[in-house]
């Protein structure tokens, strides 16, 4: 049996730790313009300072544009894969800039933000680059299972579960509003946020935890209101991109043959972003099968969150 060392290791395909590094990279660089309005109202009196240091050298009105721009474009430098180590950490250093200048500019999806992307700042994968060793993609996926996990317990408590913290916080439709309904969605919540994070390390129930954090934090962005909409945008990219961390197959392992004049399997060759499937044009082949869509489909970065949903419908077809 191998050594906890040699499993840390071994090494991991490096395509989805690229494209988790290109997810991570946009959110901080929406993260970044998200800072802009709450910098100027900070700046220019609009908010009552909280400094944490009191000799600690602020921005300016005409200095905030600049470090904005600055940490924007060193964000999407870094998802380009642009002197990844260097980007990454400029970003991080505006970031950690605006958490010790002053209390009104911290915030948990920041830290989050922060924190993921020091990790991909670490690894700062390349395609060029074959594997990578498995403690650099283990480290995201652990952080992704302590932040449910921890979310999850700290909502066990009869404040939330009676459900007016959801309705605080959500724009629900007055029918949603009732006692009950309200108590049965926030434990609907706590449920969810303690599956995911088992879900995830169990190759069977994965796909079903693919689609639970799908819901749950697409309902979040939704639900929350037009005005945390972004913010929760870089919330659940930041919380998602991890899950592709746990799509570890090989690279062309999986075969398939299809008419190069048929549109579909054009379209889910251009979604197969970790090139789990080789794909070999026959001319004259006959279109591809239910059953083979489906589990092609189970594969892909985004279609894998919603084909649990979809299994149902493959199985009358496949039946029939």
């Amino acid at each position: 049996m191998p050594t906890l060392t040699e499993r840390l290791q071994t090494n991991e395909l490096i395509r989805p730790m690229v494209v988790c590094r290109i997810a991570i990279g946009l959110a901080a660089a929406l993260r970044s313009l998200l800072q802009l309005p709450l910098l100027r109202e900070l700046y220019d009196g609009s908010i009552i300072s909280a400094p944490n240091f009191v000799s600690f050298p602020g921005l300016s009105p005409a200095t905030i544009p600049i470090v904005v721009a600055v940490s924007t474009a060193s964000a999407l430098a870094f998802a380009a894969g642009i002197l990844q180590r260097l980007t990454g950490t400029i970003t991080l250093a505006a970031f950690l800039y605006q958490f010790l200048a002053d209390q009104n500019l911290y915030a948990n999806n920041t830290y989050l933000t922060m924190l993921m992307l020091f990790l991909m700042t670490i690894a700062s994968p390349r395609l060029s680059q074959v594997s990578i060793p498995n403690w650099l993609t283990l480290l995201p996926r652990l952080q992704v299972t302590i932040v449910y996990l921890f979310s999850a317990v700290l909502k066990i408590n009869p404040a939330f579960l009676s459900g007016n913290t959801t309705n605080e916080a959500m724009r629900l439709p007055s029918s949603l509003q009732h006692p009950a309904i309200l108590a049965v969605l926030a434990a609907s919540a706590v449920a969810l946020e303690l599956f995911i994070p088992v879900a995830l390390w169990i190759p069977r129930l994965r796909r079903a935890a693919f689609a639970c954090g799908f819901l749950l934090h697409s309902t979040i962005a939704v639900g929350m209101g037009r005005k945390y909409t972004y913010a929760m945008l870089v919330f659940g990219t930041v919380m998602l991109a991890p899950f592709l961390l746990f799509l570890n197959e090989p690279i062309h392992s999986r075969p398939v043959r299809f008419n190069p004049l048929h549109k579909l399997p054009r379209v889910l060759q251009i979604l197969d972003w970790l090139q789990i499937h080789d794909w070999q044009p026959v001319p004259g082949a006959p279109s591809l099968p239910v059953a083979q869509i489906y589990e092609i489909a189970c594969r892909l970065p985004l279609t894998c969150l919603w084909t649990p949903l979809l299994k149902p419908i493959a199985y009358v077809i496949n039946r029939s």
